[in-house]
């Protein structure tokens, strides 16, 4: 049974449909997948650049040509293997070229259709990320927009091509590595660099050292370094050289930065090896228990040595050496399905594969190709989970694509729906129990029956899970069928009989009980999206993510800030975090980019914030609404005062103007003003699968405030009773807040109280979690949490969604 390509596919969407907790303090999850028309099986390659890696959507695929001077980017539409437009040379507004790399990794913002990749400025020997707009392909011969830079001048080798290594994404950073033969680890040289796959800019603190020595000189060795993502650790092999020329000696070892905190790994690193494994062979690949676990990696080299993850030798798999053998220099990662790992293999124009559940070669596999040469990557296709795509360097068919269980052509026959796939997996995310698999398209009139059996996380039947077949409404009971296995979460094979049309498209919804309270990260595929102002964003931490503290777009985003710790915590870094809040922002902005008619204006945002809103939202926080009550022009007045630089008491100046601006911000708007009940509203009819946790803001000062207090620079002091008012404003707002929520009617809508948050901690406490007044930088960050204070508010949100 092939289903039809006639229609092009929809975007695969995960997203959770319902969420109702329980008396019995379970909670009823129901997450949707659409699966989009099967692809053609072979590409030929456009004007004879092949490119290395591969970024899908739903209905393209898109190379970049790999080693060569001038960035070149080529597309083909999935249903029909016929190119999208002629191949396009990209080039900046002043007319610079980027040369590409031997591995030249892509990312695609499924979002906005910008499509990221590393490369080399040929002007100034400089190394970053080029965007190209692949929306505006069709109709622009150059769709570029943007270039990030990651190194200084200079700083890039320049060789005709760029020396930076493939890619590898941890969480929301890419990963790569600049590799300068005979430089040593210099400036930025023969580092890692970093490119921040949600603000589109460079990561803070980069680039990163991966070897305790900055003097050594790296052997010349062609192709870079074969970089991959074990987990949240990416791994870099290195050949170094060590001594003066007369008693140089080659050290070989493998370097390793935990991308998460972007600090060393933890254990013994970096691995001293006595081979040369750089170069000889392809990217590491992950090692798993039967259950899919990882517990560390092995190389596709020699006899396939292993490691754990603290870097201590472990030993191989018995049956690993009959599944996977040496693979060539110019390979890639791996990729993983439940225990099973799919290895490209360059040597032999294959995918190997080796299964830890029977610590064997999979069935059906080597998966061999015929009709292209050198193969490069094996690509998971984001829409399709059990179809994988290759890439490679010659031939009629140089990319092509397989069906990861049967080696067969993509989408041909049954219809496998992985549960792993809805269902972030962990012992707190695993179902209690399953309720029901709906096939809600096609519609039931358009086949005459249909089943649904299930198999284990490798693709075995389960036993005593009989076949259950569709009822009139095109749904499968799965009460008291006991579906969870030693190998995983299950898959749901299904099958459609007497289809009266080819079958296009398949959307199916799976419902599942889970244990205790709603828990947004056990969605997989949901989406964390953090909107709001300046207590969102991190202001007050110092440390920003870079094109966010600079002229034009001053938002200061920082690592520091309770969204970017929350994401981690919440597991979200295996996800999609979306990251938005911005320094300034009051209520109108959360649906309007940035206008030049208030102080807070970023025009550097290219979107409102609300534009990041959709489907697969999963978890929504925010800060809204302290802008729009002054609360900046509050802090500043009592500060002049406290100086002698203003007569008049700021609790006596501004007493009408912010009580006025709170009381017109709540729930009824009126005149131009805004309301948060309303822009709640509108948050949760763009995201109706999320869960939105609204913030207010904590007391500034302790609930008994002393006579006086010291407040930051020039010695200024705030009085008794300018704290008192302060407070009393503070808690007014939070209050105008918790019934803005609670006006909204929507339970999915969630205030979270947050106005003693720093009790013990405030300004005048021994150790606050608030800055005092900042006179540099127009006062960036008074009265603003610190890192301490993002913390204490990141638990708040952590014990609310998790």
């Amino acid at each position: 049974m092939r289903r039809s390509q006639s229609v092009l596919g929809l975007v695969a969407v995960i997203a959770a449909l319902l969420c109702t907790a329980s008396a019995s303090a379970s909670t009823t999850y129901t997450s949707t997948e659409t699966i989009p028309v099967p692809p053609a099986s072979t590409y030929s390659g456009s004007g004879g650049g092949d490119g290395w890696g591969l970024a899908l959507s739903s209905t393209s695929v898109y190379n970049v040509f790999h080693h060569s001077s001038v960035l070149t980017v080529a597309c083909h539409l999935q249903a029909t293997a016929e190119p999208c437009w002629s191949p396009e040379t990209i080039t900046d507004a002043s007319g610079n070229e980027y040369a590409t790399s031997g591995q030249p990794g892509l990312w695609l913002d499924q979002t906005t259709g910008h499509l990221y990749v590393y490369a080399t400025r040929l002007s100034d020997e400089t190394g970053g990320v080029v965007c190209i707009a692949t929306n505006e392909a069709a109709t622009n011969t150059d769709p570029f927009c943007g270039f990030t830079a990651l190194t200084g001048a200079g700083e890039a080798a320049n060789v005709g091509i760029s020396a930076i290594s493939g890619p590898a994404v941890v969480g929301q950073r890419w990963y790569a590595f600049n590799y300068y033969s005979g430089a040593g680890v210099t400036g930025d040289k023969n580092k890692l660099l970093c490119f921040n796959l949600t603000t589109f800019t460079a990561c803070a603190s980069q680039p990163f050292s991966v070897t305790p020595s900055t003097g050594n000189d790296l052997d010349g060795s062609y192709p870079p370094p074969a970089v991959t993502a074990i987990g949240n650790q990416v791994i870099v092999p290195l050949n170094l050289i060590e001594g003066p020329p007369e008693a140089e000696k080659e050290v070989h070892e493998l370097g390793c930065l935990n991308g998460t905190t972007q600090s060393a790994c933890s254990g013994t690193w970096p691995v001293l090896r006595e081979e040369n494994y750089d170069s000889s062979a392809g990217a590491a690949y992950p090692l798993l228990t039967s259950a899919g676990a990882l517990t560390g990696f092995c190389l596709p080299f020699g006899s396939l040595p292993c490691y754990t993850s603290a870097g201590a030798s472990t030993t191989t798999p018995t049956g690993m050496a009959s599944a996977i053998t040496q693979t060539s220099g110019w390979n890639g990662p791996a990729a993983t399905l439940g225990p099973r790992v799919y290895v490209p293999n360059g040597n032999t124009d294959q995918v190997d594969c080796y299964d830890a559940s029977t610590n064997e070669s999979c069935t059906n596999f080597p998966r061999s190709f015929s009709n292209l040469g050198l193969l490069y990557t094996v690509n998971p296709d984001p829409a399709r989970p059990t179809c994988l795509w290759v890439n490679s360097d010659d031939g009629g068919g140089q990319i092509q694509n397989f069906d990861a269980y049967t080696g067969g052509t993509c989408g041909e026959g049954v219809i496998r729906v992985l549960a792993s796939h809805l269902i972030t997996g962990g012992a707190a995310c695993t179902p209690g129990s399953y309720v029901s698999l709906q096939v809600t398209s096609p519609s039931v009139n358009t086949y005459t029956s249909g089943t649904v059996s299930f198999e284990d996380g490798d693709g075995n039947p389960i036993p005593g899970a009989s076949d259950v077949s569709l009822n009139g409404a095109g749904t499968a009971n799965l009460a008291g069928l006991n579906l969870n296995t030693a190998t995983g979460l299950p898959q749901f094979v299904i099958s459609l009989v007497g289809e009266k049309n080819a079958v296009g498209s398949v959307v199916v919804k799976l419902t599942w009980n889970g244990n205790g309270t709603y828990n947004p990260s056990c969605l997989n595929g949901g989406d964390y999206v953090a909107l709001g102002d300046s207590y969102s964003s991190g202001e007050g931490t110092e440390i920003y993510e870079a094109g966010t503290a600079q002229k034009g777009d001053e938002c200061h985003r920082s690592t520091f800030s309770y969204p970017f710790q929350s994401e981690l915590a919440l597991s979200f870094f295996s996800q999609r975090f979306s990251f938005h809040a911005c320094s300034g922002a009051i209520i109108h902005d959360l649906e309007h980019t940035f206008a030049a008619d208030h102080k807070g204006a970023n025009p550097g945002e290219a979107y409102p914030q609300l534009h990041w809103l959709n489907t697969h939202t999963s978890l929504v926080t925010l800060t809204i609404g302290g802008n729009n009550a002054h609360f900046a022009e509050v802090i500043k007045n009592c500060y002049l005062n406290s100086i002698g630089l203003l007569s008049i008491p700021c609790q006596i100046l501004d007493n009408s103007l912010v009580s006025n601006a709170i009381s017109n911000m709540g729930v009824n708007s009126s005149g131009n003003h805004e309301s948060l009940a309303q822009a709640y509203m509108k948050i949760a009819k763009l995201a109706p699968n999320a869960t939105v946790l609204v913030l207010g803001y904590p007391r500034f000062f302790p609930a008994k405030p002393p006579l006086l207090c010291g407040t930051g620079d020039l010695g200024s002091q705030f009085t008794l009773g300018q704290m008192d008012w302060i407070n009393q404003e503070e808690r007014t707002m939070d209050d105008t807040i918790e019934k803005a929520v609670s006006a909204t009617l929507n339970p999915h809508i969630r205030y979270l109280e947050d106005y003693e948050a720093f009790r013990g901690h405030e300004r005048c406490e021994a150790e606050p979690y608030l800055n005092g007044i900042k006179v540099t930088h127009e006062q960036v960050g008074s009265f603003h949490p610190n890192s301490k204070g993002q913390a204490a508010l990141a638990k708040i949100v952590e014990k609310a969604a998790g």
